[in-house]
């Protein structure tokens, strides 16, 4: 929380377990890693819906394929700064890919 509050960026949100039958009602479910990604799919065995499961850095246009998000704990405070810019990326190429028409952002 701290590292976002100097990006200015304030956490208000919660988490929470996901549960199956998000995999219904959300049609993007992003993962961290790929131990989150095989959770995800041993939820259902609709393929339909595993296909809605993605790896955040997916998203990333800087990332190699496969890239999965680093623990930022064993890093202190320099990991959370870079886990940081590694999400925002991310959410950027996320916006781009569900608004193709986007120029900027």
């Amino acid at each position: 929380m701290e590292t976002a509050l100097r990006y200015g960026v304030e956490l208000r949100g919660r988490a929470r377990q996901f549960e199956r039958s998000d995999l219904d009602y959300f049609d993007y479910v992003l993962a961290m890693d790929h131990s989150n990604v095989s959770d995800l799919h041993g939820l259902s065995k609709d393929e339909g819906l595993r296909g809605k499961v993605h790896l955040l850095r997916s998203f990333d246009a800087e990332a190699p394929a496969g890239a999965e998000v680093p623990d930022p704990y064993h890093e202190g405070p320099r990991g959370f700064d870079e886990v940081f810019q590694i999400c925002e990326r991310a959410c950027r190429g996320l916006l781009i890919h569900l608004t193709p028409f986007a120029l900027t952002l």
